[in-house]
């Protein structure tokens, strides 16, 4: 987190990430926090300025449904290689939902 004070709508952060051997940062801000059913955030500056996204969770037969939306316009670098950033994106957020579940479920 960049901003002072609890998480909530307006909040800022730096999310950084390697794509195709370089190192990414992109500044984001919370515009969505109804804890603990949604969550959403969007990109203020970095490769993808026009990114934006979501969590929304539901309680599922005594368990929890994750759905990440995401949504976006590349741009710079990542436009000219868009194909393989599509798929690389889609493999890192699925990873990383992977991850997720592992530590959630491991915690119960």
């Amino acid at each position: 987190m960049t901003s002072e004070g609890p998480l909530g709508v307006g909040s800022r952060y730096t999310y950084v990430a390697q794509m195709l051997g370089r190192r990414l940062e992109t500044a984001g801000e919370i515009t969505e926090h109804e804890a603990p059913n949604k969550h959403g955030w969007k990109a203020t500056s970095g490769p993808v300025p026009e990114f934006q996204g979501g969590f929304l969770f539901e309680a599922l037969n005594g368990r929890t449904k994750v759905t990440m939306l995401v949504e976006g316009e590349p741009g710079g670098f990542v436009k000219l290689a868009e194909p393989l950033a599509i798929r690389m994106v889609r493999r890192q957020l699925e990873a990383s939902l992977s991850n997720l579940r592992d530590l959630l479920e491991a915690e119960t």
